[in-house]
C-alpha cells in the first residue's frame, strides 16, 4: 500500500492542533507518514507536537525557527518519503475518510491530484459554506484549470498529490496571499488527470487573527504578484484563459487599492496606487 506523506507547518495553534492532529492519526487509510514542522512557536504548540511524537510513531517534527508558511511546506516536501502528498494547516481537521477517499480516486482514475471540496468552519461552529453533493469530476489539466477558475479550491489543504509530480516545486518563501494559488497553477502544467469529488471532507477554520484574515499589512501586496505570475503562467500554458487571468489581476489590484483607502494610507502608497491605475486603464 503506497504511503501519503501529510503536511503540517505548526505555528502558535495551541488552541486547534491536537485537534488537527486527532483528525490525521484517526484516518481510515492507516500509511501516513505525518510530517510536523514547528516553525518557531511561541506557545505550547512544540510542545505537543513532541507529545503527538510518542504517541504515534508515524509522527516525525522537524523544529526550527521562524521562516513562515512557504518554507514550513518546503521543508516537509524535502523530508517526504511517501509516494503521495497532502499538506493540512494546523488549525484546521479533516473527516476520517478524507485521505482514503483522495487515495482511492488517484487509484481508480489514475490520477496525478486529487481534490475534494471543503466547508469553512466559523469559530461560533456554524457553516459558512459546504456543497456536498459527491459528484465526481475526472478533468485534464486545461479542464482542471477551468473548474479552479470556476468551481475547485486553489488551495493545498483539500488535495493530494503524486509524490513525482511535487518534489521538485518550491513554495515561493516570504510571501502569502496566492501562493497556494500559483503552487496550484504550477502542478498543472505538469500533470495529466485530476479528480475532483465534489464532497465535504475539509473543514477550513476562518480565525480572525489568521494570515488571509488579518489588518493591514504589506502582505497584501503578495496578491497582486502572485496574480501576475499566474498571469505570465496561463499566458504561456493555457492561451484559452489569459482573460480570466487578467481579470484576476484587475481585482486584485482593486482589493488592494480598497485595503489601502480603509486604511486611511493612501498618501503613502500614493505611487502603487498610480501604477495600479494605469495598469487597469
Amino acid at each position: 500500500m503506497d504511503k501519503i506523506s501529510v503536511i503540517i507547518p505548526v505555528y502558535n495553534v495551541e488552541k486547534y492542533l491536537s485537534r488537527c492532529l486527532e483528525s490525521v492519526i484517526n484516518q481510515t487509510y492507516e500509511n501516513l507518514e505525518i510530517i510536523l514542522i514547528n516553525d518557531g512557536s511561541k506557545d505550547r504548540s512544540g510542545l505537543i507536537c513532541d507529545y503527538y511524537v510518542k504517541k504515534d510513531n508515524r509522527i516525525k517534527v522537524f523544529h526550527q525557527e521562524n521562516q513562515g508558511l512557504s518554507a514550513a511546506r518546503n521543508k516537509g516536501i524535502e523530508v517526504a518519503s511517501g509516494e503521495y502528498i497532502g499538506f493540512l494547516d494546523s488549525d484546521d481537521y479533516i473527516e476520517k475518510d478524507m485521505y482514503q477517499i483522495l487515495f482511492s480516486n488517484a487509484i481508480k482514475y489514475d490520477a496525478d491530484i486529487t481534490a475534494c471540496s471543503s466547508k469553512i468552519m466559523l469559530l461560533n461552529g456554524k457553516v459558512k459554506l459546504g456543497e456536498s453533493d459527491g459528484n465526481i469530476l475526472v478533468l485534464n489539466k486545461f479542464e482542471a484549470v477551468a473548474e479552479i477558475i470556476n468551481k475547485i479550491d486553489g488551495a493545498v489543504w483539500n488535495k493530494l498529490y503524486k509524490s513525482n509530480l511535487i518534489k521538485s516545486l518550491k513554495f515561493e518563501r516570504g510571501k502569502v496571499h496566492g501562493e497556494d494559488l500559483y503552487f496550484q497553477f504550477q502542478c498543472l502544467t505538469r500533470c495529466n488527470k485530476v479528480v475532483y469529488v465534489n464532497s465535504c471532507k475539509h473543514n477550513y477554520i476562518k480565525r480572525c487573527n489568521s494570515i488571509t484574515t488579518s489588518t493591514f499589512s504589506e502582505r497584501i501586496f503578495d496578491q497582486v504578484y502572485f496574480k501576475d505570475l499566474i498571469y505570465d503562467l496561463i499566458d504561456k500554458e493555457f492561451k484559452e484563459y489569459r482573460i480570466t487571468a487578467k481579470k484576476w489581476c484587475f481585482n486584485a489590484r482593486m482589493n488592494v487599492c480598497r485595503k489601502i483607502i480603509l486604511a486611511n494610507k493612501s498618501k503613502i502608497y500614493k505611487k502603487i496606487i498610480e501604477e495600479y491605475k494605469e495598469f487597469c486603464v
